[in-house]
């Protein structure tokens, strides 16, 4: 039923799409929604929300009288809890005649105009004043590849980024995470995409799928009786409890691969984390210290990876996986 009513093209009974990119809920905030009906006849409208891990939070039916205004909070629709939620949501009603604005209660008390049908392809103005983020939502019932392609002012491409984002979930990414500061982003999508630009919250570091203050740092240590050359290491997560950004992947401390590591490729849909590099001139061994590994937790839990070694060789080059006592994560802080 989700999937018929978020994920197809608008036909004759949903005449309208209106879609809210934030909301907050829980831990004394809260989400305000303004719906008025600016038809001759009585509206029902179906509200759908989804938390950012892609979890359908609740659908709720509202009635909204002829020419009338119906008000009301996400608390008051699915009830409120300790913990703060975030994510979006979205109304579908079979009159055109339905319109909606939204206020992020706690956090700002303007009303926004709710955003319109998502598109597969669009281009975004960035503010160069103020900390800003980019949510991006996957409206549909499957992976979506989203492609984040930065100009400067002159219309100069700055900078490329590729993006997984599972069924019904959303990412926010800072804006800094993208390289020399764009002034305007291309973005292209594989399904339809809902895109919004916003301040981030209390300035804090927005995530990909929600947030938690439980940071941690893991360092990626690679333990063999060779000096290290080169490795190429998987490491497999619940996108439910975690997910990335290219920032949070950092050099080691070990000679050679003290600065980032030159191939990082990640896929938070399927929980999926390749980081790989190579040095020369220098003799890492022993404990090595390859890289180090930014984590925030969605949600309290045991945090457990899978690690799957694709390749570790000496300073000539020669394959070491069979002579490596092992590799492993351990928390530094």
């Amino acid at each position: 039923m989700t999937f018929a009513l978020i994920c197809l093209p608008p036909v004759s009974f949903a005449e309208t799409r209106l879609f809210v990119p934030d909301f907050r809920l829980g831990a004394g905030r809260d989400t305000q929604l303004l719906i008025s009906n600016n038809s001759d006849r009585d509206t029902s409208v179906d509200l759908w929300a989804f938390l950012k891990t892609g979890e359908l939070l609740g659908q709720e039916q509202l009635r909204v009288k002829a020419n009338g205004i119906r008000s009301l909070t996400l608390g008051e629709a699915f009830g409120s809890s300790s913990v703060e939620g975030s994510g979006w949501l979205a109304v579908v009603s079979d009159s055109d005649g339905i319109q909606m604005s939204y206020s992020l209660l706690g956090d700002r008390t303007e009303y926004r105009e709710a955003e319109a049908w998502p598109k597969r392809e669009l281009a975004l103005d960035i503010r160069q004043e103020g900390k800003q983020v980019i949510h991006l939502s996957n409206t549909s019932a499957i992976v979506n590849t989203v492609t984040l392609r930065g100009r400067d002012e002159t219309g100069r491409f700055v900078g490329l980024q590729e993006l997984s984002i599972g069924p019904f979930q959303q990412l926010e990414l800072p804006i800094e995470a993208l390289n020399d500061a764009p002034q305007h982003i291309d973005v292209l999508a594989t399904s339809d995409i809902l895109v919004a630009v916003g301040d981030r919250t209390n300035g804090e570091r927005t995530r990909g799928v929600g947030q938690r203050a439980d940071e941690r740092t893991l360092s990626l240590v690679i333990e063999g009786n060779e000096p290290v050359g080169a490795y190429q290491v998987l490491l497999r997560f619940d996108p439910t409890m975690v997910q990335f950004l290219q920032d949070d992947i950092l050099g080691g401390s070990a000679a050679g691969f003290d600065s980032r590591p030159l191939a990082v490729t990640m896929d938070n849909a399927s929980g999926q984390l390749r980081i790989a590099s190579f040095q020369i001139g220098n003799q890492p061994q022993g404990s090595v210290d390859v890289a180090h590994i930014r984590v925030h937790l969605l949600r309290p839990s045991r945090l457990q990876f899978g690690i799957t070694v694709e390749e570790i060789t000496d300073l000539q080059g020669h394959s070491q996986i069979d002579s490596t006592a092992g590799v492993k994560l351990v928390r530094l802080k």
